[in-house]
């Protein structure tokens, strides 16, 4: 069995979804959201169950207590937020650090000095859910 892929009730039968298709994931009150390029499904599964199903290693992490990203999706972040395929979603604080290691990211030096409260970088007055 391809461990690629998750299979989803859509339409009255079971539909194949590639993980690398899948944005995120976001758990609610009935079980999670997979949102992917190509739709929304509902699954009865908890946000646990998927952490354990996918391959958080390499191309998923864990970004607040309900959210779970794909990192190739990701279009921009900032402390406190992640915009995952044109959706701004909260990063939560437990999530921050371990999120922004697995995160290729330049210059090193900028996130340093902004976390110790260096200069800030300036926002030419666009807010940061306002991206391009």
């Amino acid at each position: 069995m391809d461990t690629n892929c998750l299979f989803v009730w859509q339409g009255g039968r079971f539909e194949r979804l590639d993980l690398g298709q899948i944005c995120y994931i976001q758990s609610d009150r009935q079980g999670c959201r997979v949102v992917s390029r190509s739709g929304a499904f509902a699954l009865d599964r908890t946000l646990a169950e998927m952490e354990r199903r996918l391959d958080m290693s390499a191309a998923f992490c864990r970004v607040h207590d309900s959210i779970i990203v794909a990192l190739h999706w990701v279009e921009a972040f900032d402390f406190g937020y992640v915009k995952v395929a044109g959706n701004v979603l909260p990063l939560g604080k437990v999530y921050m650090f371990p999120f922004f290691s697995r995160v290729k990211r330049l210059p090193e030096r900028e996130f340093v000095e902004r976390k110790k409260g260096g200069p800030q970088p300036e926002r030419k007055g666009r807010k940061k859910w306002e991206l391009e």
